[in-house]
């Protein structure tokens, strides 16, 4: 049995080349384990609680207490490996996995972060609901571990933590009228990742934890914010592809705002206005640059990130508008 060696601090351009090579390699069709054990580079010491994985096959596990991992390989090929621990600089190479039946043994070894080059931190947030009925639980405690941070659900059952460290995490969540729950998350550096927990008063079998990860420019936009405040109208691009638009305009017509329909503007650009007065027209934002005069239609829904429709008092002070705003964000 070979033993590949790997260590912290590769490039993910390794990676991406290593997947490359492996779209042109045969695989073989025999399955296999992959086994290893996470080590720091330091002294050799074994290292607990690392998250392991190869994200194109959703294969992960946690290291034991003495930094042992093992992951089932459906096929041979070259992979993306994954390596995660609190303390430590990330993992993210690619390895060439040939089993022939036979077991693959990996051994990282992970170096130290270094006080002045530390790995950005990410961020969690989420929303706490009743699993029987779906409505959101106001004060909930919601608790990071190891590091203790805490969090209590507004009345949207909305919760935010931030500067989570890279690696496995336990999230906890407690209620005086409900069960308690604790799940296992990897948090990934400089990622907001958005959860969905549901809870229940009595300690019957609880549904997944629903894990999605944020897009950082609409959240540096405000769009995330805006729509757990719960005004307005909002469209992510998962969103927006369910409905099968032909073109921009279709999202409006196949999933109407009360008060704004699809319309032509005084240009005879397709175009929403309001039903506040005859040539109420929306005004349109795309990145946050005024359009006017501009065709909805002459722009691929492929190429929207997401939308938010606001008309009277919704409307954002910063693109006031008294017939209401439609803010466009591009895929960049």
């Amino acid at each position: 049995m070979s033993v590949q060696r790997v260590h912290s601090g590769l490039a993910v351009v390794v990676a991406a080349f290593a997947l490359a090579l492996a779209q042109a390699a045969p695989a073989a069709a025999q399955a296999f384990q992959m086994t290893g054990n996470i080590v720091s580079a330091t002294d050799g010491s074994p290292l607990q609680y690392a998250v392991v994985g190869i994200p194109e096959l959703s294969e992960w596990d946690l290291t034991a207490e003495d930094g042992t991992f093992e992951l089932d390989i459906p096929v041979s090929g070259v992979y993306r490996l994954i390596v995660l621990r609190r303390g430590y600089y990330l993992v993210d190479a690619g390895v060439r996995l040939e089993g022939n039946g036979e077991p693959v043994e990996i051994l990282a070894e992970l170096e130290e972060e270094q006080p002045d080059n530390q790995l950005i931190p990410g961020r969690i947030v989420g929303t706490i609901v009743d699993q029987e009925n779906g409505r959101p639980v106001r004060d909930a405690q919601v608790t990071i571990q190891p590091t203790g941070q805490t969090a209590t659900t507004n009345r949207q059952g909305f919760f935010e933590i931030a500067d989570i460290s890279a690696g496995a995490i336990l999230i906890e969540v407690e209620h005086p009228n409900y069960a308690p729950r604790t799940d296992t998350l990897a948090s990934m550096p400089g990622i907001s990742l958005d959860v969905r927990l549901g809870i229940a008063p009595e300690a019957i079998p609880l549904e997944p934890l629903v894990v999605s990860v944020r897009n950082d420019r609409l959240e540096s936009v405000g769009f995330y914010r805006r729509q757990q405040m719960g005004i307005g109208n909002h469209w992510d691009s998962g969103q927006i592809e369910a409905l099968q638009p032909v073109q921009l305009s279709d999202v409006f017509r196949r999933r109407p705002v009360a008060g704004v329909r699809v319309d032509r503007g005084q240009f005879g650009e397709v175009a929403l206005t309001s039903s506040r007065g005859r040539g109420c027209q929306l005004s349109t934002w795309l990145d946050e640059v005024n359009m006017p005069g501009w065709d909805l239609d002459s722009y691929p829904w492929e190429f929207v990130a997401a939308m938010e429709v606001y008309v009277g008092s919704q409307v954002p002070a910063r693109f006031m508008d008294s017939c209401g705003v439609l803010l466009i964000w591009s895929a960049r």
